[in-house]
């Protein structure tokens, strides 16, 4: 960008105004105060920054204002374009979200470096590294500025975008590397991966190829690996861990379960009343399961055996908020019959009502032995459940529901 080009965005960020003035948005021509104008985040950023300027300039002295101006005459040449603004179209507003993060994390990072700028160590604020005489060597202050703003770029990356732009920053200088299409049908085993990758790749190019022409300066090429020093990219987040174990919650209540979360994570599945959900975990031996219906809430810890994190868990989850009422459930609710199957005597349990979840059964008070699965046991209207007894008569039968409690009687 020519300097007379952005001279009135200048008159902004460099005045040396005794007071903060918010951003003027009226009548705006140049591209990046377009984008600042267009967003609230950028905009309440650029007047923080103003704020910033206006404290620091009431402090400096006569030769600390002329560096500081030439520094950031240079900041203000090299951020929007490494964030992906050209320097002399206007863009289509509002910008990608990885433009607005870039130049969010640019602004804040400039901010603090505007309140720190001349400070001693261990003064209010941090202090920078010694500030360079940057009216004497205005490439300098320019290889600065273009270092803070590729650190603001990247660390808005994550991700495969993040792979592949770490891949061109650190082999554009080997002989014979891939290309980024090369690299990207080789770093990613799905499609929406590799053009991330190449995406990544692709902008870490465009964005040092410009900086590798300048760092033939030796003024450039000291200011950008002195502020790289002090401001190194960090290493990109960890990526998710592999999804390997299964997980299956059963819903042994009449509720609909309408938030799964595991390990905090949300689940995009609810689980409706008696069926069971299935889920993919990640590789850890210990897990924490939530789930809520609106009216109950579940926690639960799962602990894998042997260290082996790739086996299947299972939770049965059930209601335990309701009252049982003695004697409230009757023929209107379950038909109850009592069968013979050569031998062994059974009873048929079958649910008239849209939901049932039958929780303990008693025959003969406790006094018969009863064969049943695993319970609680949700029936839907129709669905039949079979219990085997073992005694002699078998004269009373109780059922617990989560809707109340019946007994049932047989001839004697």
């Amino acid at each position: 960008m020519r300097l007379a080009a952005f001279a009135l965005a200048l008159a902004f960020v460099c005045g040396a105004a005794s007071t903060a003035r918010a951003l003027d948005c009226d009548n705006v021509t140049h591209p990046f105060v377009a984008v600042l104008c267009s967003d609230p985040d950028l905009k309440r950023a650029a007047d923080e920054r103003q704020a910033a300027w206006d404290q620091t300039w009431q402090r400096l002295n006569e030769e600390q204002r002329a560096q500081l101006k030439q520094d950031e005459l240079a900041w203000i040449r090299s951020y929007p374009v490494l964030c992906g603004i050209s320097a002399d179209q206007m863009p289509a507003l509002p910008v990608p979200s990885v433009n607005k993060d870039c130049m969010l994390r640019a602004g804040e990072m400039r901010t603090a470096y505007i309140r720190a700028y001349g400070l001693p160590a261990g003064g209010a604020a941090p202090a920078p590294a010694p500030a360079p005489d940057t009216s004497a060597n205005p490439s300098y202050a320019q290889g600065v500025a273009d270092w803070q703003a590729l650190y603001a770029w990247f660390t808005t990356l994550s991700g495969a975008r993040r792979a592949g732009a770490d891949y061109w920053a650190g082999n554009r200088s080997n002989p014979g590397h891939e290309s980024c299409a090369e690299a990207a049908d080789n770093y990613a085993d799905t499609p929406q991966a590799a053009e991330a990758f190449e995406a990544g790749c692709n902008d870490a190019k465009s964005r040092l190829d410009s900086i590798d022409v300048r760092r033939a300066d030796p003024q450039y090429r000291a200011g950008f690996n002195d502020e790289a020093k002090q401001l190194p990219i960090p290493a990109p987040p960890p990526p998710p861990r592999a999804l390997t174990a299964r997980l299956t919650i059963n819903n042994h209540s009449c509720r609909n379960i309408t938030e799964v979360k595991i390990d905090d994570v949300p689940q995009n599945n609810g689980i409706g009343p008696g069926d069971s959900g299935r889920f993919l975990m990640d590789d850890r031996c210990t897990h924490t399961v939530h789930g809520t219906s609106g009216i109950d809430t579940w926690n639960s810890a799962i602990q894998c055996k042997n260290d082996s994190p790739y086996e299947n868990f299972t939770i049965t989850w059930v209601a335990t908020n309701h009252p049982p009422v003695e004697n409230s459930l009757g023929n209107e609710s379950l038909i109850v019959e009592r069968i013979s199957n050569n031998d062994l005597g059974q009873v048929q349990i079958t649910s008239k009502t849209d939901c049932l979840a039958i929780e303990r059964i008693d025959a003969n008070r406790g006094n018969c032995k009863t064969n049943e699965p695993e319970l609680p046991q949700v029936l839907k209207f129709g669905q039949t459940l079979t219990i085997s007894y073992f005694c002699e008569k078998l004269l009373e039968f109780k059922i617990t529901t989560d809707q109340g409690v019946g007994v049932f009687t047989f001839d004697r």
